[in-house]
Order: structure tokens, then C-alpha cells, then sequence
């Protein structure tokens, strides 16, 4: 009897031995990003308790602080933060963050912590990390977390700068309006050309038919029989031809 229930004793501890230990992580997400230097990081943090159900968190960060700056961090819903000294702490000299809040009833499957916010204030390659003094606490008040935790890497780039123009486009549009200004010069001083080559013509046409008329001695006049009266009519009309001719061009 009592060599049975040793054996028993030694199953059932075997049994219990060979139960996975479920080991709880903190995640930082995204795992990878890239800003502008100036700009804002957001970085989310998540609890996963993987199996056991858990009541107090304490999330430690580390950040290089040469290259990012600690600015916020916003207490997800659910949570009661717990604010004191070695649980609630912001150095942005030695880079380290340290938030602590529980959770009324516990939780047992992934939930969001938090979200912190740093400003990228030089460029470069920033690691932000879980450190070790982390925890996540059961009903127990066992630490849940072991092995390394998430990172999230920020790659913080330099300030753009704006391209000035090339003065040389500069100098080819003032160059192509030149060329159309003189165009137009050119075309405006044929058409004054053209008005007063016309003008002369006109007034040449006007003295031909002037010299068509017979040329009368000083003093005397023309007799103005039927003969005459058609001449300087047929002379008039060919004058109006002409002058109207003039007027067209």
C-alpha cells in the first residue's frame, strides 16, 4: 500500500512538472518606422498574458536619449495607473520610462497598456526597448514575464530641403517672351508699312488723273459744251474709282 501511493505521489508530481510554464510579454508596435526629424513617434504597447490571467503591469522602457525625447503617454482604458515613486517615472536624460497601472478583475488575453509618444529631436537609428524590471503580475503576485521583450526601432531621418529653381529656366521664358515681343513689333511696323505704301498710292492715282485733265492757260476756263460736261464726268468717276480703290487696301 505504501509502495503504491509513493508511486502515485511521484506520477502526479511528474505530471505537474511536465505543465508549460506560460510566460507573459510585453509588445511595442510598430516594430519599425521611419520620421522626419521634428516629428512625432507613437509607439503602442500591448500585454499579452499567454494563458494566466493577470492584474498589475509595470512596462519599463528604455530610449536613447540623444536622438528621441519622452513627451506623453496615454493610459489605455481600463487601467488604474499607479503613481509613485519606482512606478511612475520620466528621464529623458538617462532615456528611461516607467509606467504602472492594474487592472480591476484581471485580464487574460491580449490587451492594449498604453500608448507613448516620443519626438524625434536628432537624426539616426533610436532602439526602443522592454527593459528586464518589467512585470506582469498574476492573482499570485508572480512575475509572468521572462526572456527578451519586444523593441521597436525608430529610424529618425534629416529636415528636407527645398530645391531652388535653376535661374537658367529663369533666363530661357524671359528669352522666348523677348522673341514673341519682337515678333509682334516686327508684324506691327509691316502693317504701318502697308497703310502708308497704300496712302502714297492713293495720292499717285489722285495725280494721274489730274494730268488727264487738259491744261488751260492762266486766266481762261474750259468751254463747258456736252462734249466737256461727259469728259469730266467720265474723268470724275475714274477719280472715284481710284480713290475708293485706295480706301479698300
Amino acid at each position: 500500500m505504501n509502495k503504491l501511493f509513493k508511486f502515485l505521489a511521484v506520477s502526479m508530481f511528474a505530471f505537474v512538472a511536465t505543465i508549460p510554464a506560460y510566460a507573459a510579454t510585453i509588445t511595442l508596435s510598430p516594430t519599425t518606422i521611419t520620421v522626419v526629424k521634428g516629428q512625432n513617434v507613437s509607439i503602442m504597447v500591448q500585454v499579452d498574458p499567454a494563458g494566466s490571467k493577470l492584474y498589475t503591469v509595470k512596462n519599463s522602457v528604455s530610449f536613447p536619449a540623444g536622438i528621441l525625447e519622452m513627451t506623453s503617454f496615454t493610459q489605455s482604458t481600463g487601467w488604474v495607473p499607479l503613481s509613485m515613486p519606482g512606478y511612475d517615472s520620466v528621464d529623458n536624460i538617462s532615456g528611461t520610462v516607467v509606467k504602472t497601472a492594474g487592472y480591476p478583475g484581471g485580464f487574460s488575453n491580449a490587451t492594449s497598456f498604453g500608448t507613448l509618444v516620443f519626438r524625434a529631436k536628432e537624426s539616426g537609428t533610436a532602439t526602443i526597448s522592454v527593459a528586464n524590471t518589467s512585470f506582469a503580475y498574476d492573482a499570485q503576485s508572480k512575475n509572468t514575464i521572462s526572456g527578451t521583450q519586444s523593441v521597436s526601432v525608430v529610424t529618425v531621418t534629416a529636415s528636407s530641403v527645398a530645391v531652388t529653381p535653376s535661374p537658367v529656366i529663369t533666363k530661357k521664358v524671359v528669352a522666348v517672351v523677348a522673341k514673341k515681343e519682337e515678333k509682334k513689333e516686327v508684324s506691327e511696323l509691316s502693317k504701318q508699312a502697308d497703310d502708308s505704301a497704300s496712302e502714297q498710292n492713293q495720292d499717285i492715282n489722285l495725280a494721274a488723273v489730274a494730268e488727264a485733265v487738259p491744261a488751260t492757260e492762266k486766266g481762261n476756263t474750259l468751254p463747258l459744251t456736252a462734249g466737256t460736261i461727259v469728259i469730266l464726268g467720265i474723268i470724275g468717276a475714274i477719280a472715284y474709282v481710284f480713290y475708293r480703290k485706295g480706301r479698300v487696301q
